[in-house]
């Protein structure tokens, strides 16, 4: 059994602190807004809770409903803060 996060706002902003993200509630409010407060069947068929359409990562177990899917919500996160200048952000504010 694989040890996954409950879809929190308390777990979500304690996992990616504990993931060393750089813009815990920017990345919050992305994430409820691409899974409309965690509810699409985005995140819930692909455990992807972050909208990613395309990442190399290892992590990605397959692609369902053209979006990266992962084994658990975790993953996802891991996925997200790691490639987090790889994958286009267009909710974080421009600093042009």
């Amino acid at each position: 059994l694989v040890e996954d996060i409950p879809l929190t706002d308390s777990a979500i902003i304690s996992e990616l602190t504990h993931l060393g993200c750089m813009q815990v509630p920017v990345a919050l409010a992305q994430f409820k807004i691409e899974t409309g407060h965690f509810s699409s069947h985005i995140c819930k068929d692909n455990k992807n809770i972050a909208g990613i359409r395309t990442s190399r990562s290892k992590l990605v177990i397959g692609m369902k409903n053209d979006h990266c899917a992962y084994a658990t919500y975790r993953d996802c996160l891991r996925d997200y803060v790691a490639n987090t200048e790889q994958i286009p952000n267009k909710y974080q504010p421009s600093l042009r």
